[in-house]
């Protein structure tokens, strides 16, 4: 029914405004090592967010039946990697990590990843090591049954980007939803210059 879909996508924006303020300021910039080593599968076999080194990292948690947060994410992301020269996508990737393992295998991640940009990486782990990832990064999710959506649950999570600097750095200064093509262009250029005049 509309007004029980309603009900869901007002209460889903309102948890994550709080996911949001909760989980911000949890990391301390250009002070954070990544620390510990997650691996991550995808469908070209297993990545650590180290193995990006070199490159500014952008990381985002969802999953691909997400109906709005996720998508608008993913597709503004998109567009800002557009609007970047070859050589600075060269430098630049996203890790789309999925909290939704069961349904978001390597294969499903590939595909969904691949409507929006080839610098978009789609991962995902089992339980355990999902909870220390969304545990070590200051993010937070929750999986609630709603029996009128689309796949019968939902997954509240923190719907900011987060951003790892070329040294492997976990910054402490996230991009919040609803992002736009400018915060993550303004975000991603000032890293740019960082780098350059160190």
């Amino acid at each position: 029914m509309k007004w029980t879909t309603d009900l869901v996508v007002a209460s889903a924006v309102l948890f994550l405004v709080t996911m949001s303020g909760f989980a911000y300021g949890n990391t301390n910039e250009g002070n954070t090592e990544i620390g510990e080593e997650f691996v991550l599968q995808t469908s070209d076999g297993p990545i650590t967010v180290s193995e990006l080194n070199g490159k500014i990292v952008l990381l985002f948690f969802g999953f691909t039946s997400c109906e709005h947060v996720c998508p608008m994410t993913l597709s503004t992301l998109s567009k800002a990697f557009t609007g970047l020269t070859a050589e600075e996508l060269d430098q630049v990737a996203a890790l789309f990590i999925s909290v939704d393992p069961e349904t978001d295998t390597p294969e499903v991640l590939k595909k969904y990843t691949g409507y929006f940009h080839a610098n978009i990486i789609g991962a995902t782990a089992d339980y355990q090591v999902l909870e220390r990832i969304a545990a070590h990064y200051g993010v937070t999710y929750e999986r609630k049954e709603v029996p009128d959506s689309a796949r019968g649950y939902v997954i509240f999570h923190t719907p900011d980007i987060l951003i790892v600097n070329k040294q492997g750095r976990l910054l402490e200064t996230r991009i919040g939803f609803p992002a736009t093509i400018d915060d993550i262009e303004n975000k991603i250029q000032g890293l740019f210059s960082s780098h350059t005049s160190s």
